[in-house]
């Protein structure tokens, strides 16, 4: 499907921020985060899984990921979850991946639609293990309901908000969450929806941790001038400096991000620059040979089962000296520094790209 302007992720934004696709538009096309693609791949896993067909095990590769416990922990969580809802509700079938649209600007894709005699289920898969996302009065859901009824005659069934997040780490949370909407809460968000599609103006809130236009937005700037002025140590003024200090780091961190992608491809910025990664040592494939010859070292203290231990940690514990030959210090990537750091500036991609065009 086309991506649309205006989504389902996307809709508590607009209702707070009117104006961000504005700042959006400015903006070149960004790659995805780690944690967004993790994501993705762990929504095929789902599809995989009531599909009916085999699930990658712990090790395999899949959408270029290495499949691991925790995946897997999160994976069966989640389809628990999906069959207690399905005894809950009587569900009688559902739909994976249904594109809705509302206008050639406007819609997305529901994750699953299931239906009941008596029920119609929008379900949202939430892998994200940082931000916990509640069904109540969920924007994302009431915006994809807003699409699917478009035009639809009959619309008899309850709808059913489902949020379906599997976090291992946390026992005070459900995995699945659950919210009927009465009438008047979806009455209320499409007569809210539709009048920021109308407005303009600038709000910031825990909804600008995705926008692509966070690192340019005159607000967040102007935060930023205004942190420098506060005092930090001010205890009346302490809860609100909080706040707007963690509105700062995620705005500093998507600044930081977007600059480090574009020194990338090639931009050129007068006070940083990009360097290697600091390198971490790791080991060889040959060495558990040389462990095997050096028996100064037990077995059971180099093995952390099932894993060897990092150089790092070992050498803690013993002289490595001996097995140096055995340890490579590798970079994982680039990083951004100020000019005036020591390491070696590194030319971009694009300036490699460029290179090998005229060998």
């Amino acid at each position: 499907m086309k991506h649309k302007q205006y989504g389902g992720s996307s809709a508590a934004r607009q209702l707070q921020c009117p104006s961000w696709t504005e700042l959006a538009k400015q903006m070149p096309v960004q790659r995805s985060s780690e944690a967004a693609e993790e994501g993705t791949m762990l929504h095929a896993c789902m599809e995989r899984y009531l599909q009916g067909k085999e699930m990658p095990s712990i090790g395999a590769e899949f959408m270029a990921h290495t499949i691991t416990e925790d995946h897997l922990e999160r994976l069966n969580m989640a389809y628990m979850a999906f069959g207690e809802l399905w005894k809950r509700y009587g569900i009688i079938d559902y739909d994976i991946e249904v594109t809705v649209s509302f206008d050639d600007k406007t819609g997305g894709i529901i994750d699953i639609l299931a239906w009941s005699n008596a029920h119609l289920l929008f379900i949202d898969w939430k892998f994200g293990q940082g931000m916990v996302v509640e069904a109540k009065e969920n924007k994302q859901a009431l915006f994809y309901h807003m699409c699917h009824t478009q035009g639809v005659q009959n619309t008899s069934l309850q709808p059913v908000i489902v949020i379906i997040q599997p976090i291992p780490s946390r026992t005070d949370q459900d995995t699945l969450k659950i919210w009927e909407p009465e009438p008047g809460d979806i009455e209320t968000f499409k007569r809210e929806y539709w009048s920021s599609r109308n407005s303009t103006g600038y709000n910031t809130g825990p909804y600008c941790q995705w926008c692509p236009g966070a690192s340019i937005c005159p607000l967040k700037t102007g935060q930023a001038l205004i942190a420098q002025l506060l005092d930090p140590k001010e205890k009346e003024k302490l809860n609100d400096n909080l706040k707007l200090a963690y509105e700062m780091e995620v705005w500093a961190r998507d600044v930081k991000s977007f600059a480090h992608e574009q020194l990338e491809i090639g931009l050129v910025l007068p006070d940083f620059k990009l360097v290697q990664k600091r390198g971490i040592r790791k080991w060889s494939d040959d060495a558990m040979v040389a462990f095997r010859k050096q028996r100064k070292i037990p077995v059971d203290a180099y093995l952390e089962m099932p894993k060897l231990l990092s150089p790092a940690k070992l050498e803690k514990k013993f002289d490595l000296t001996k097995l140096s030959a055995y340890i490579s210090k590798t970079s994982s990537g680039t990083t951004l520094a100020e000019k005036s750091d020591p390491r070696d500036e590194i030319p971009s991609v694009a300036a490699i790209e460029e290179t090998l065009k005229r060998i």
